[in-house]
């Protein structure tokens, strides 16, 4: 995420998540090269990532959490700034193809500039769900989970798997973006 707020003649460019897991200043777009997240998990993977069916069979009753941390902190002599919570989406992805989606994004920005505060730092998160049908369709050797909402909107997310984690890509351009570590956990929800 990233969050640019102008006061005057003070920029402050806010980097948040993990586009910047290392502190090099380089994001990670590379499917073949996934950022390192802090924390992955896995609990296996595909028999076969370069097969539609695989990703499907394996993905078929699962519960997916993918959560993406917001953290930042910019300060000097004029003012400062500061970016903290997340974004968490969970999937719930069932056998006969539907699926159930929710978000929440409880991202807090504040922001100090000689005698002016701002902040959406108010304890509300943003939270949406959706439903719908979900596949896995394959394009160059990339695996895509595609969820097609009941509202009709499509959105194609690619995955790869690097060391038995299985990461997505949470955007729909190849060049923005991040590669976000996937959970994979017991769907309560459907089988």
């Amino acid at each position: 995420m990233r969050v640019i707020i102008t006061l005057g003649t003070a920029l402050f460019l806010i980097l948040g998540g993990c586009a910047d897991p290392d502190g090099t200043g380089a994001e990670s777009n590379n499917p073949s090269n996934p950022s390192n997240p802090s924390s992955p998990s896995s609990t296996g993977t595909p028999s076969n990532a370069q097969d539609a069916a695989s990703w499907t069979d394996f993905f078929a009753g699962k519960h997916l959490y993918v959560y993406q941390s917001a953290s930042s902190f910019s300060g000097g002599v004029s003012g400062s700034a500061s970016v903290s919570g997340g974004v968490s989406m969970d999937l719930y992805l069932c056998s006969d193809k539907s699926y159930q989606y929710e978000y929440v994004d409880n991202t807090c920005v504040s922001v100090s500039v000689e005698g002016m505060d701002g902040s959406n730092c108010d304890g509300q998160a943003e939270e949406y769900s959706d439903s719908g049908q979900w596949a896995v369709e394959m394009d160059q050797g990339i695996a895509y989970l595609v969820f097609t909402s009941n509202m009709g909107d499509v959105g194609y997310y690619p995955m790869d798997v690097q060391n038995d984690t299985i990461y997505v890509h949470l955007s729909t351009s190849e060049t923005e973006g991040d590669w976000i570590p996937v959970e994979i956990h017991i769907n309560d929800r459907c089988s």
